[in-house]
């Protein structure tokens, strides 16, 4: 191929990726502006008329500043195409990390945006995950059981810095979604410590 073509053929690529990406953030925009999707409207019925948030029967994250409510997923498999299925119904917890409550690291996913064409009713449950703030409470019902966790950080990754995922001896809930919404280029996590 000579210099002209190869020019041509990465300028047109260059461009594809662009309106790609382009595309996909102002699908997701009004998510962003208008409203949270299925997760918030679940969290509007479980907290509406009630002083006291009761404890879900399904495994659960419960964010009260975000205002969301998602079921988890506890899958045997890592494998991704397993994982991705999850996600369509809320958020992953990664087999092989700790359980709720449990010594280690919990390790959940979900995603921040999606096509919309894609199925799921949680595809952009995450989208406001770097809102939270340092100090910020995380619940998690699991077998009839709530967990609080504390926000004590956050930080932007490489998609393939898998350390995140490591046991740890204390008891840590990671949270994790592609970062910015509409791209994969970064994971956002957020770490939390279980208060006793």
């Amino acid at each position: 191929m000579n210099k002209k073509i190869t020019k041509e053929i990465i300028t047109i690529l260059s461009i594809s990726l662009f309106v790609t990406l382009l595309g996909i953030a102002v699908i997701n925009i009004p998510y962003i502006f208008f409203g949270k999707g299925k997760a918030h409207s679940e969290y509007q019925k479980y907290v509406e008329g009630k002083e006291k948030v009761d404890i879900s029967d399904e495994p659960s994250m419960i964010i009260p500043s975000l205002e969301i409510k998602v079921p988890i997923t506890f899958t045997s498999s890592t494998n991704e195409g397993q994982i991705l299925e999850d996600l369509k119904d809320g958020l992953s917890h990664r087999a092989g990390t700790a359980m709720p409550g449990g010594k280690g690291n919990v390790f959940i996913t979900g995603h921040s945006s999606g096509y919309p064409w894609e199925e799921g009713n949680y595809n952009q449950v995450f989208i406001s995950l770097n809102n939270l703030e340092k100090g910020d409470i995380i619940f998690i019902d699991y077998k009839a059981k709530r967990y609080t966790y504390r926000i004590k950080e956050k930080k932007i990754v490489r998609p393939d810095d898998i350390s995140v995922m490591n046991q740890t001896d204390s008891y840590s809930l990671t949270t994790m979604t592609c970062y910015p919404p509409g791209t994969i280029l970064r994971r956002l996590v957020v770490i939390s410590e279980l208060e006793k």
